[in-house]
Formats: structure tokens, sequence, C-alpha cells
């Protein structure tokens, strides 16, 4: 800790985790260090996560949102090259659709079936072709 200023304010905090609490002393919030990971949290009044943002070891951001049963539904993250994507999942935490971008520049749609099975895939390749891809349940991948 430092010193304060004259006006009682300290100029740096050091700890390993905050905690903000509402006017019942329950947290609602946290900026912690978790498994190596400065990850900032947003609780609900049960006290489940519903909002969290980290920074990955790889110096990438994550940005996680969970539904009022603690199920994690959404994920938005760039990826360890720098390449936005985004995940919806369902109830079972499950990847059902999927957004992205990878290093060559080609944009890609997946949607998954309750398998995790990627059934219909839509992308634009870097020259701007766009294709689909639907694949049936046994396998089988036609492309449109």
């Amino acid at each position: 800790m430092t010193t304060p200023t004259n006006d009682g304010v300290q100029e740096v905090v050091r700890a390993k985790r905050f905690e903000l609490v509402d006017d019942d002393g329950a947290v609602r919030g946290r900026m912690e260090m978790n498994g190596g990971e400065p990850t900032l949290s947003l609780l609900n009044s049960d006290g489940l996560v519903a909002w969290s943002v980290e920074v990955s070891s790889s110096g990438m951001p994550r940005l996680y949102f969970n539904d009022e049963n603690d199920n994690l539904r959404l994920i938005a993250n760039l990826e360890h090259d720098g390449c936005p994507a985004l995940e919806m999942l369902g109830e079972d935490e499950n990847v059902r659709l999927s957004v992205g971008e990878d290093i060559d520049g080609v944009l890609r749609l997946v949607m998954n079936d309750q398998n995790g099975n990627g059934r219909i895939i839509a992308f634009i390749s870097d020259d701007g072709t766009p294709a689909i891809e639907l694949t049936d349940k046994d396998g089988k991948t036609r492309r449109l």
C-alpha cells in the first residue's frame, strides 16, 4: 500500500482479488487473478457469475455470458492469432453455432447438431467466393 495523498486517496492499491458488494454485503462483482489470468466478473443476485471477461495467457481477451442457471451460453473472443470468434452454446454447454474468421481471412458460420457435429457450414473464402456445405446424419457432405 502507498501513503494516501492529501485528499485521502491511495495512488496505488495492490491485491490479488477485489470484490464489489451490494447494500446487503452480497458479492456482485470480482476482479481477480483466476488460473493466472486477470478476470473481471459480474454476479447475479443469486451469486452466480452472469458475465466475465479475461485476458488469456496468450494476451487475447475472452468474454463469457452465463444464463440464470449458471450455464455458459455465449463466448466472444480473439483467438491467439488475433482472429475474432463467437460461439453460442446450448443449455448442455455444447457449441451450437460458431462464427469466426481464420488466419487466411476466411469467414465461417457453423451450425452444429445436438451432438456437436457441424451440419451446416457457410463460408466466404478470401477471394470472395461463397459456399455452403450441408452434412447429413451419416456424415455425407454436399456443397451448394
